[in-house]
């Protein structure tokens, strides 16, 4: 949302979404466990930085009222890597978000894995559009082969909170196992966060250059709000 704060509006504007949180740099949550501190900005920060947009956004009459009612209600979080421990667990269900795994993938490139031929009511599916170029290339290339194929079999695509009100929905407390890769990844992305920068500083410069919260009904002087 910091980086690419365009295509961060363009998601949060499209109907046909529902957005989540995934934590502030990507970090690794069980590591992270022992701090609180560190924990609760990974948590919080990314979702004021989403406020701060959507705010912005009904100010500027990018965003009706009633969709930033909606989206202000965001409280899906998905774990980076999919992993995480009892701390981290907990500290998510107290900051009032619905932590969520998946349990197949439509890019080929995390496991598990579903097959062709077992039943996939009810399941999570994982793309990425936001990694390296070659992971989005396979998204590209094996996602229109996959979507037609679900939809030949019946199935339809739902966000994630719809999918929940259509059926019994299955707890686990048991994380994504890592692989060496996996571990791999986590050490390159504490290492680029602590290069970039992707911490409380980060935060802050970003949320300095926003313009300060307006209260609904208050419209802010030379920024036309949109009617609901």
């Amino acid at each position: 949302m910091i980086a690419h704060p365009d295509a961060a509006r363009r998601l949060i504007a499209a109907n046909n979404l529902e957005i989540g949180f995934h934590g502030f740099s990507h970090s690794d949550f069980p590591l992270l466990s022992s701090n609180p501190r560190a924990m609760a900005h990974e948590i919080n920060s990314t979702r004021e930085v989403y406020k701060a947009l959507l705010r912005d956004m009904r100010d500027k009459g990018q965003l009706s009222q009633t969709d930033f009612d909606r989206r202000m209600g965001a409280n899906l979080f998905r774990f980076p890597s999919g992993h995480f421990n009892e701390a981290s667990l907990a500290a998510v269900r107290n900051a009032g978000l619905i932590p969520i795994q998946w349990n197949a993938t439509a890019d080929g490139t995390m496991r598990p894995q579903l097959h062709h031929g077992e039943r996939m009511e009810g399941s999570i599916h994982l793309a990425h559009a936001n990694m390296s170029i070659n992971a989005v290339q396979r998204t590209n290339q094996t996602f229109p082969e996959f979507h037609r194929y679900m939809t030949s079999q019946g199935y339809q695509a739902v966000t994630v909170s719809e999918l929940m009100k259509m059926g019994r929905v299955v707890y686990s407390t048991q994380p994504e196992r890592l692989t060496s890769r996996d571990h791999q990844n986590i050490a390159r992305n504490q290492s680029d966060n602590e290069r970039l920068g992707f911490g409380v500083s980060t935060y802050n410069r970003f949320m300095a250059g926003m313009p300060r919260p307006t209260h609904i009904g208050q419209t802010p002087s030379a920024a036309p709000r949109a009617s609901a």
